[in-house]
């Protein structure tokens, strides 16, 4: 009985100095910053810069605005589909896109930003490789480049 419970012992001590050298290492690469950026956007491939493309789309974005066409999708959608061509023709338009935007990320997005009676036609992208990855690159973009809390609560949930 006494090993079993130093064994229990070791291991949550174990456990608790994993879990307290697990935060201090995030919170050293969050502090810590490199060109300006947080350290710890240079070791996950999941975490992404606010900024670029996608904050841009997300914060001009305007739910009460009507668009004649929605596109959702991957970078493909975004960076492949030009809305002044379409503008041109006479249609408005608007691009919510990400890099690897998963069909997951699409829907929650859809039920999350568009209004009934707002859009007239909405676009996937649905490019090859966004079946079977994974949302993680997307998912961490959006709640990261998002101004909805509720979207990024929806993003996790």
């Amino acid at each position: 009985m006494h090993k079993l419970s130093k064994k229990i012992k070791s291991a949550a001590l174990f456990g608790f100095c994993s879990i307290v050298i697990y935060a201090a290492f995030v919170l050293i690469f969050t502090i810590v910053t490199v060109n300006g950026y947080p350290l710890i956007y240079r070791v996950s491939q999941g975490l992404v810069f606010k900024g670029e493309d996608s904050y841009k789309w997300f914060s001009d974005f305007d739910q009460e605005k009507y668009y004649a066409i929605l596109v959702f999708g991957s970078s493909v959608a975004g960076r492949g589909i030009s809305p002044k061509i379409v503008e041109n023709a006479g249609h408005s338009i608007y691009i919510l896109a990400t890099d690897d935007q998963t069909l997951i990320n699409t829907e929650v997005l859809i039920y999350t930003l568009v209004k009934k009676g707002k859009v007239r036609l909405v676009i996937l992208d649905l490019f090859e490789t966004v079946v079977d990855q994974s949302p993680l690159e997307s998912t961490a973009d959006i709640i990261e480049n998002s101004e909805s809390d509720h979207v990024a609560w929806s993003m996790v949930v």
